[in-house]
């Protein structure tokens, strides 16, 4: 009889002790991908908006570019037009020569010339100063567009692993739910066993030992 009180109260304690095992076990893997998930969670808001604020940034540039390819243009059709007229100019002085007051036209002519070509220099140094500006603005561009790309696939790396932590813990709750469903079948044997030692042996159950049996 002594036996037999004993043996039962072994496969209850036992049985107490492999619930309270795996219910802490289960919860401890279900904590984990959780916290993960939460940090990918964090480090894809960040991803994002680093790369929403590096598009402005990109489309600001692509826009500065343009304006500065649209001067060097305008820039340069100017001093066609400038070159244009000195030779104009030259042609005239050229053709009057000959005439009675053709050294003053021919003074004025240099001094019309002089001041264009003037021009044409300042021109031409505006240039050389658009042109090194838009290859700043070009390199820029460049670095934005490395920038740009990298993020996407960190972006892209990240949302990956996201993807892995969520396909863990459905099989980590799965895995809850079967020892669960393990835990309530091993519950039922045991009860089942009790009784039967029980009524053959007329073993006697604790009242705290039989609440957490049934």
């Amino acid at each position: 009889m002594a036996n037999s009180k004993l043996l039962l109260a072994s496969i209850a304690i036992a049985l107490l002790i492999f619930r309270a095992r795996s219910e802490s076990s289960i919860s401890g893997e279900i904590e984990e991908p959780e916290a993960a998930r939460s940090g990918l969670r964090s480090q894809l808001d960040g991803l994002r908006s680093e790369i929403s604020t590096l598009e402005s940034k990109i489309e600001e540039s692509f826009r500065k570019l343009k304006t500065k390819e649209d001067s060097i243009a305008q820039l340069h059709a100017i001093i066609e037009e400038k070159s244009l007229s000195i030779e104009f100019l030259k042609s005239e002085v050229e053709s009057l020569q000959g005439a009675l007051d053709g050294k003053k036209l021919a003074g004025k002519a240099d001094g019309w010339v002089g001041e264009l070509e003037k021009q044409i220099l300042q021109l031409k140094n505006e240039i050389e100063s658009q042109a090194k500006k838009k290859k700043d603005l070009e390199s820029r561009f460049s670095k934005a567009e490395k920038r740009f790309q990298d993020l996407n696939l960190r972006l892209e790396s990240l949302q990956n692993t996201n993807e892995e932590q969520k396909l863990r813990i459905r099989k980590t709750q799965r895995a809850l739910e079967l020892a669960e469903e393990e835990l309530m079948r091993a519950q039922l044997e045991a009860s089942s066993k009790f009784k039967e030692l029980a009524e053959v042996h007329g073993a006697w159950l604790p009242p705290w030992l039989a609440t957490h049996i049934s």
